[in-house]
């Protein structure tokens, strides 16, 4: 996926891509622009000009569904408000992305449905009773796994994760980065929103530094660490401070 110049409400004038198979890394200080850089690619925000490109076809997205259409998921960084329905049981919510795949007339294969999810909460070994049991019963990890649950049955090319392990304990993040790391391989792009810098500095095959709605750099791993990219996180405030007039002495 390429993003060409797109402007919004938030956004300057950015560019980037992501190809198949590979992790890119957005870092940036709080209020950088990077979670609403998410929901404009995703269709939850409008756009005021810019290009996206899939496969090399311009796409329009107006709405989550158009995006989940042309392949793109997100997974939110909040999860138990937008990523899940906390009353709803794991199938339920696991499912919900594909529920026209897995309807005839309009009526869920209820079979197909438990078969096909069970595949996929077996996969990421998604520790839960049943089924049948409320997601807002699960552990933090646990309940990020039914949400990567219900990507991996849709399928993308491109996957956004806004901090994945936010409110994670230690044990289950790893269990998350390697999932992560699964899914690169299978050849899925996946654009890794973190303020957790190890985590975009283990993971990551290239990182996009924001500040201020604009990608002020691009870092290769190599050149990826904690100092050039929290330079690169503060590079407006230092023009500022640079062009201040020497005081008085």
């Amino acid at each position: 996926m390429e993003v060409k110049n797109l402007n919004s409400t938030w956004h300057r004038d950015v560019s980037f891509y992501v190809n198949a198979g590979e992790i890119v890394g957005f870092s940036g200080l709080v209020g950088a622009g990077r979670t609403e850089l998410a929901k404009v690619i995703y269709g939850e925000y409008r756009k005021k000009s810019g290009q996206i490109i899939l496969d090399g076809q311009e796409i329009t997205i107006r709405n989550p569904s158009e995006a989940i259409a042309k392949g793109i998921g997100f997974a939110p960084e909040d999860r138990k408000q937008e990523g899940l329905i906390l009353k709803r049981s794991v199938l339920e919510n696991a499912s919900m992305a594909i529920l026209k795949r897995l309807s005839r007339f309009h009526f869920i294969r209820k079979r197909l449905e438990r078969e096909t999810m069970g595949q996929y909460v077996d996969r990421l070994r998604v520790q839960t009773p049943s089924l049948d049991q409320e997601a807002g019963k699960l552990s933090g990890g646990n309940q990020q796994k039914v949400v990567l649950a219900r990507w991996l049955a849709v399928r993308p090319k491109v996957l956004i994760l806004d901090e994945p392990t936010r409110g994670i304990d230690v044990g289950a993040k790893a269990e998350i980065y390697q999932l992560i790391d699964e899914l690169a391989n299978e050849g899925l792009g996946i654009i890794l929103i973190s303020s957790e810098m190890p985590e975009i500095l283990g993971l990551a095959d290239r990182v996009y530094v924001m500040q201020n709605g604009r990608i002020t750099g691009e870092l290769s791993r190599e050149e990826a660490t904690e100092a050039s990219v929290l330079e690169l996180a503060m590079v407006d405030n230092l023009a500022v401070s640079d062009g201040e007039p020497a005081a008085a002495s």
